[in-house]
């Protein structure tokens, strides 16, 4: 079983293991692409360009000025980067020297600058979403540059882990670009979380973003292969409702 997740926008210095075996980005030469193109935005266009505050357009300027592929100082792993809900959820401290090299091989964490990371993956502090309309050459946006690398990687990565499904953690934004429709031969499995509100259940979407990192850490830690496995997530709460999911929709519910 392989998952993905979408990346985080904040980012946070955690401490890891200085000797974990770590591993490269694999698109590098593409990664250098867009980030000389990002050079070419003036701090007041980066801001245009990404819709964020001047207070982290110049953390953002700073991200890209010193963005390196070698330079090990100023690299870490991407999941000890990332500090969004998902990552809250996915509490990566807890993760045993094992369940990160098993999340090496079965979590993949999308990225506009990086195209698929794995966990390991050594990367500079970056921000740049998917969605992000910037042109490439002659690519209108992200979606085009990276075309069908994304989606072959994934094939790969199934086929390396032997297994046909991709559990699907990310959101819309970051989904698009593996193209999942176009995945032959894989059960694409999305994970929806529900609340009970008002009368009905429900999407609280700050809430569904830390499930999707709780999701992922019960499938790396109890190395999760099965569909019927996946049915038994119960974290925090929530449990499987068969008579609301289908084979491409697993919905779990709290309350």
């Amino acid at each position: 079983m392989l998952a993905i997740l979408s990346p985080a926008k904040k980012l946070l210095d955690r401490e890891f293991n200085k000797s974990l075996k770590c591993t490269r980005t694999r698109f590098d030469n593409e990664s250098i692409k867009i980030n000389n193109r990002l050079k070419e935005f003036n701090p007041d266009e980066l801001c245009s360009l990404m819709k964020i505050s001047e207070k982290l357009r110049d953390d953002v300027f700073s991200y890209i000025h010193k963005f390196s592929t070698v330079d090990r100082e100023n690299l870490f792993p991407c999941i000890f980067y990332f500090n969004g809900e998902a990552f809250r959820g996915l509490e990566i401290e807890s993760y045993s020297e094992e369940d990160l090299y098993y999340a090496n091989s079965h979590l993949r964490v999308l990225s506009g600058l990086y195209g698929v990371l794995r966990p390991l993956d050594l990367i500079s502090k970056y921000r740049l979403e998917m969605g992000t309309k910037l042109n490439i050459e002659d690519k209108k946006n992200l979606y085009e540059f990276w075309g069908d690398k994304i989606k072959n990687t994934i094939l790969e990565d199934l086929e390396k882990t032997e297994t046909n499904i991709l559990v699907n953690l990310a959101s819309e934004e970051y989904s698009k670009s593996v193209k999942l429709n176009e995945l032959k031969g894989v059960q694409v499995i999305t994970p929806v979380f529900k609340e009970y509100k008002n009368g009905k259940y429900k999407v609280v979407t700050v809430h569904a973003k830390r499930c999707r990192g709780l999701m992922a850490t019960y499938i790396m830690k109890n190395k999760i292969k099965t569909k019927d496995e996946l049915k038994s997530f119960d974290l925090e709460g929530y449990i499987f409702r068969e008579d609301m999911s289908n084979e491409k929709e697993f919905v779990y519910t709290l309350g």
